[in-house]
């Protein structure tokens, strides 16, 4: 995939947000890696987010395990952050994994998917952390991270 911004970090995202109230959030995390264990997610298939920044992705399977964390963390959340993106409102959240995002020649584009369309199988992958990502321009990194151990 020459050329293609790759995901720096593989992850999915359970929200989304501008600005977040990093301790609060952090009793957050702390919470849900205490209430859940691990768990398996259903890798289905390949995707594309079209629009001004496109992204490829990897689709989850969206089953219940993955629906109550996502309330969990939404619900607490929500309150302790700015800007947060419609995307990850439960009605519209498509769970999944970025593969490449932002690139804007159609042909490098379809070249990656051409690459990824005929290598892809379903798999099952194991969730055994969750944390904080954060982005401020070109940098990227985990702020904070905790095993799942409920």
């Amino acid at each position: 995939m020459d050329g293609i911004s790759i995901s720096p970090i593989p992850h999915f995202s359970w929200f989304v947000g501008e600005s977040l109230l990093s301790g609060e959030v952090e009793q957050a995390l702390i919470a849900a890696a205490k209430n859940y264990p691990p768990f398996e997610v259903n890798v289905v298939d390949i995707g594309i987010f079209t629009g001004d920044h496109p992204i490829v992705y990897l689709g989850l399977q969206k089953d219940k395990t993955l629906v109550r964390l996502h309330q969990t963390m939404r619900q607490a959340i929500s309150q302790k952050t700015n800007g947060t993106s419609l995307f990850y409102e439960p009605d519209q959240w498509i769970p999944h994994i970025t593969l490449a995002y932002h690139e804007h020649d159609v042909e490098r584009l379809a070249c990656t998917v051409r690459q990824l369309v005929f290598r892809f199988r379903p798999m099952k992958l194991s969730v055994k952390e969750i944390g904080l990502i954060y982005q401020n321009l070109d940098q990227y990194g985990v702020a904070m991270k905790y095993a799942f151990t409920g």
